[in-house]
This record gives structure tokens, sequence and C-alpha cells, in this order.
């Protein structure tokens, strides 16, 4: 399942419209990026996904992961640790700026099992070994080169989460 999936998509900005009082949602297409190249660094370089303007002008950055259900039962979040372990290319940890991370297991219009998480608490306790993977590192070698590493979503603590949800829908 792609993360472009306008029904996947109408989910997340319906959980930023609620959560955030979002008043405009800006999302990082492909297309749009060959328009704007300052999206294209946002994306690529930042990890930034979508751009939430609030009620009140605050503006916060996110990160998407849309999971098929298949990987559900490991309740896992897995960070892109090289892109390329063999060249030595960095991956999302080292360059993941967005304040936000939505990640979400989903299928047919439904958000099956979600979490949307503050990244810097997150990012603090890796660096101070407060939160350890659940596995070694897990190479993507079906789909790309990149290593991923696997952290649950149990070990995370509670004031992490703006949104944790199951069987999410558009009324």
């Amino acid at each position: 399942m792609l993360k472009t999936d306008p029904d996947i998509q109408a989910l997340l900005d319906s959980l930023y419209r609620k959560l955030l009082d979002a008043k405009s949602i800006t999302r990082f297409c492909n297309s749009d990026m060959t328009r704007n190249p300052e999206h294209l660094i946002l994306d690529k370089k930042c990890h930034i996904d979508v751009l939430i303007t609030t009620a009140n002008n605050i503006t916060f950055s996110i990160q998407e992961k849309v999971r098929d259900p298949f990987y559900l039962s490991y309740d896992e979040f897995t960070l892109e640790y090289f892109n390329d372990p063999k060249t030595g290319e960095k991956g999302e940890w080292f360059e993941l700026i967005a304040e936000l991370y939505a990640y979400v297991y989903a299928k047919n219009k439904e958000i099956l099992k979600g979490y949307i998480f503050w990244t810097a608490p997150l990012k603090m306790a890796i660096l101070q070994k407060k939160i350890v993977p659940s596995a070694l590192p897990i190479p993507n070698s079906a789909y790309g080169r990149a290593t991923f590493i696997p952290f649950r979503f149990a070990d995370f603590e509670p004031q992490w989460f703006l949104w944790k949800g199951e069987n999410y829908r558009l009324s």
C-alpha cells in the first residue's frame, strides 16, 4: 500500500484536522516536487511529507509511513538507519526533522491501527539508550537497499503520543 493512496490520505487529514485543528494541509507529492524544488528538499532531505497549519497559525511538520496490515502483528516502528549500508548513505534517522510521525497500518479506507507521535523525545531516548531496538537491523533486500531498526510501540512513553487508535474510518 502506498502512502499516496487518496483514501488513506483523507483518513490522515481527518485526524490532523481533529487533533491539531488544522486549517491547511500541504502534502508533498511527486508531481508537486517537480514544480517546487523546496518541497523536494523537505521530503528527501528532511523527511517531511506534510505541513499542517493550525487555526492559530502554528505549523507542524509530519513524516508519514503507511504499512501493510501484514506487519500489524509486529506493532513496531521501523526507523530507516541506512539508505544504503554498502555505501554508508544515511537514512531517515540522521536527517529526520519532522516534528511528528504518523505511522499507520491501513487498508480499504480504514486505519486498522496507528500512531502519531512526537519525534524529538523518541530520538533523545534512542540516543540516551532509554529505548532499545527490538531486533538487529533488518535489511529491506526485497524492495531496496535500506536497513531498518525496529522499536516496539509498547516501549514508547505515553506522553510521546499525540494519538493512538484502532479501526479509524471517516464517518
